[in-house]
């Protein structure tokens, strides 16, 4: 059993994650296929598969960009890659429950368990790599050391991960336009709609929907 889970919607930075934790215990892992078979930390999108105990972090991305992203990836990867607009009729209802799904699954896990935001990981990464280390009460020399060497490690993972997974890789988005989804992402996302964790996970993505949260 891994020592450590790392849970989030796919697009959501799962994989950049996942080999900060695995730096921060020693293990080099570069290869992001052999990766998953760690002891240390596994990646799943899927929270029935994770077995306890085990520390999980959850790392979550703004639904709109996480829903389209993972999305658009799916159908420009089958038959439409020239057709980059989300439509009712590509089951957008079914990505959105899947995001609730796994804020609500997480929510309902004992402690200890940890809350990573995509965007401040992008962002502001030395200061969530130190959140990270706190979490995994790694020594403080271990996480100053890789954040030291921080770009090395961002720059090899996503290549790596650009070899695997093509045009698609990197947290790139810039394939689509957000007026293509936007409206639609937020219509569905009203049928899956908690209060509770909107509430608690989600204000800061806050545009205009939910107003009354």
């Amino acid at each position: 059993m891994s020592e450590f889970t790392i849970l989030g919607y796919p697009r959501s930075g799962g994989n950049l994650l996942r080999h900060i934790v695995q730096n921060l215990r020693g293990e080099n892992i570069l290869d992001i296929i052999a990766a998953n078979a760690s002891d240390i930390c596994i990646k799943t999108h899927e929270p029935e598969t994770i077995r306890q105990p085990t520390k999980v972090i959850l790392i979550i991305r703004n639904y709109q960009d996480a829903i389209a992203g993972h999305m658009l990836r799916d159908l420009c990867n089958k038959k439409y890659s020239e057709n980059k607009r989300i439509r009712p009729e590509d089951g957008v209802s079914r990505y959105a429950k899947q995001y609730f799904e796994i804020l609500g699954a997480f929510d309902k896990i004992d402690e200890p368990k940890l809350v990573v935001y995509y965007e401040d990981l992008m962002m502001y990464p030395y200061v969530t790599i130190d959140q990270v280390g706190s979490f995994m009460h790694c020594d403080n020399s271990i996480v100053g050391e890789f954040i030291e060497n921080y770009k090395v490690h961002f720059d090899n993972l996503l290549g790596r991960y650009s070899d695997y997974h093509g045009k698609f890789s990197g947290g790139k988005n810039g394939f689509y336009e957000k007026n293509t989804y936007s409206g639609f992402v937020g219509e569905i996302l009203d049928t899956f709609y908690d209060s509770n964790l909107y509430k608690k996970y989600l204000l800061r993505y806050e545009e205009g929907w939910h107003e009354g949260v």
